[in-house]
């Protein structure tokens, strides 16, 4: 099953539907060794063939769907509420790090005093442009960003923001980023403790897996 949630996609519900039957006769194998002895040597048999097909399976759909540019992880904490909640599971997309748009929900490992530990934060300003927070808003070379979400979110400028404070606005500079949380009272981010570098972004987070009742793509509400 944690393959089948690594997998988890529009485009994989056959996996799914085949790992549950495989589930099924996992099952009915320690059943039937619980009842005869013998029984025991068809259960061993179903257990290799099992952890073969799931190992063929794997490869088949990571090079089916290209797997190698997708990484997954948990979120762990509140800085993007209501976009993610603690205990979502997200897909990351590698491959768009080499393309990044403003907005995009940024993985990033290895920056800021978080050494490698992987947080998502979303992508407000690029290196060399002009970035300020005022009245609420975002304003990128003095026009103030209208799209969704940064129209949704009222960012918050206090004590402990030393980037980008109104009246005061910064120059992103070269080989960096300039990010954001969704939940502006609760995220420590790049008003606190600046820029963040470029090569630090892993992937771009591009569709939430877990919980079910949640699945989909990450929206701001």
């Amino acid at each position: 099953m944690g393959i089948v949630l690594r997998l988890y996609d529009t485009s994989v519900y056959v996996s799914l539907a085949g790992s549950l039957f495989i589930g099924g006769v996992t099952y009915h194998s320690f059943l039937l060794a619980s009842r005869r002895e013998k029984s025991f040597q068809f259960l061993a048999i179903w257990v290799v063939l099992i952890l073969a097909f799931e190992s063929i399976s794997y490869d088949l759909l990571k090079r089916e769907l290209k797997m190698e540019y997708v990484g997954y992880g948990t979120i762990a904490g509140p800085s993007n509420v209501p976009t993610f909640m603690p205990g979502d599971v997200v897909l990351d997309d590698i491959r768009a790090r080499n393309q990044l748009r403003r907005g995009d929900l940024l993985v990033i490992k290895g920056d800021w005093r978080f050494d490698n530990v992987r947080i998502s934060k979303r992508l407000a300003a690029f290196e060399k442009e002009t970035i300020e927070i005022k009245g609420g808003g975002v304003y990128v070379n003095d026009r103030k960003l209208i799209d969704v979400p940064f129209s949704k979110v009222d960012y918050v400028v206090d004590s402990t923001c030393q980037y980008a404070r109104t009246g005061e606005p910064y120059t992103v500079p070269q080989g960096s980023l300039f990010v954001l949380g969704d939940n502006s009272s609760k995220s420590l981010d790049s008003r606190q403790v600046g820029p963040i570098k470029v090569q630090s972004v892993t992937g771009v987070n591009y569709k939430i897996v877990w919980p079910l009742s949640r699945a989909g793509t990450p929206r701001a509400q």
